[in-house]
């Protein structure tokens, strides 16, 4: 094994947070498009997204609370899924956290007269 398949190995057994997102993938100075991230740790990424790419294509990611990210692809699967490896590492909990732009729904209390039709 080398020393890239090891850092790899390694990586994929860090905790992952298992998740649902989007996100924007393409390959290295190309255009991006759409994909769903299944699971993030810190060294990498597994996404579901419909352009092919081979194992070793350099791509890059922009990941919403994180930004833009390079990395390769580790490995693929049928169905369109891709196992990612980023170049740096990154902070996962940063794609959890709640966008600053977004609005939090405001809670109204509950109302305490209730209508009950009549039943004959």
């Amino acid at each position: 094994m080398t020393v890239d398949e090891q850092t790899e190995a390694s990586a994929r057994r860090e905790p992952r947070d298992s998740l649902f997102m989007s996100a924007m993938i393409g390959p290295v100075g190309g255009t991006p498009v759409a994909a769903r991230v299944r699971n993030l740790s810190g060294g990498g990424v597994q996404v579901e997204c419909t352009p092919s790419f081979a194992t070793g294509d350099p791509v890059e990611l922009e990941l919403r609370g994180v930004g833009r990210v390079r990395g390769h692809i580790a490995w693929s699967a049928p169905g369109g899924k891709y196992g990612i490896a980023f170049a740096e590492r990154i902070d996962p909990s940063l794609a959890r956290r709640p966008l600053k732009d977004t609005q939090q729904p405001m809670l109204v209390k509950a109302s305490t007269s209730v209508y009950r039709p009549r039943l004959r």
